[in-house]
């Protein structure tokens, strides 16, 4: 009996495991449900130390024109320390969380009228599998682990939250959105954060992928993509429309929507594909655009959060 596993007869295997379980009560779970059996995926509630207190400390504070700058490092879980970039005044604006640091877009919403927090979660591997180097290792000691690098990212994308959240002169509840604009790794570590957290309430994201099941030649595309993409048994149970409709009524918006094999999906097809998850939202909440443009970014977000009203020289850029 041949029992060699190649890529082609994986992809096969991948695909009846999800088609298997489409018809069955559990691919319909609400969102509740999702978000709880992917905090189970993740292993989340065992082995993340999710503490009420939060460390922290302010390493920098920069009175720039208009807004303040605070570089900030948190404890995202004991021994780990990621860094966080805020802008804003001093008020309780909406708040633009954003996983590139992309200091035109920022000051760009800052322009607007909103807040805006950079996040950079911890490092792991952004690079495609290279089975010989550390970060292929490191993948492999996470899985042991029960830690999937995917889980330590959107874990630490939480705990920023969390410590926003302290920040009572500065946090607004139901005005917190998460953007990525550059890869798809950032989008998809985007996504999972706003499943499993609801004090996201507007989530745009650029080259999202389409659907984790690989197109052919089976699963040898999927090398190319980071390791921190990887979460086991996920198609048992969801796919990316399922986790996408999950957010609904929350507002979405997708831009250069991506297959496995890293190309831009027809935008027809893409709209076909994710016709359940259209029908998911209010037609307000939810856009499909075949290219990234920032400034429909920007504009779906002032549609979602109308910002606070400015002076007149901060809105256009200049210093008081």
């Amino acid at each position: 009996m041949n029992c060699d596993l190649n890529t082609d007869t994986i992809a096969t295997l991948a695909s009846l495991a999800y088609e298997k379980n489409k018809g069955l009560p559990l691919h319909e779970l609400s969102a509740e449900a999702l978000r709880l059996k992917i905090r189970e995926l993740m292993g989340l509630d065992i082995y993340f130390c999710r503490s009420p207190e939060i460390g922290c400390l302010t390493t920098d504070t920069m009175q720039l024109e208009g807004f303040q700058h605070e570089k900030v490092i948190i404890e995202s879980e004991p021994g780990i320390f990621i860094s966080l970039q805020l802008f804003h005044n001093n008020s309780p604006h909406p708040f633009i969380l954003i996983l590139d640091d992309d200091r035109q877009q920022t000051l760009e919403l800052l322009q607007k009228g909103f807040n805006v927090m950079i996040v950079a979660p911890r490092q792991g591997s952004n690079a495609g599998v290279r089975f010989h180097d550390p970060e292929y290792l490191t993948f492999c000691n996470s899985l042991f682990l029960g830690k999937p690098l995917i889980t330590q990212k959107v874990f630490d994308i939480i705990r920023s939250i969390d410590y926003l959240q302290t920040r009572g002169e500065l946090y607004v509840r139901g005005k917190l959105a998460l953007i990525s604009t550059s890869s798809t790794e950032n989008s998809m570590h985007a996504l999972y954060s706003a499943v499993l957290d609801d004090r996201i309430s507007c989530l745009a994201i650029n080259k999202p992928l389409e659907s984790f099941k690989a197109e052919s030649p089976g699963l040898s595309a999927w090398h190319k993509w980071s390791l921190s993409l990887y979460l086991p048994y996920i198609l048992e149970y969801a796919d990316v429309d399922d986790l996408m409709s999950s957010l609904a009524p929350r507002a979405l918006y997708l831009s250069e929507v991506k297959n496995t094999a890293n190309q831009p999906v027809d935008l027809i097809r893409t709209a076909s594909y994710l016709d359940r998850t259209k029908k998911a939202y209010p037609e307000s909440k939810f856009t499909i655009s075949p290219e990234f443009n920032f400034n429909e970014y920007i504009s779906f977000l002032e549609k979602n959060f109308k910002p606070v009203s400015l002076p007149g020289n901060r809105a256009a850029g200049k210093g008081k």
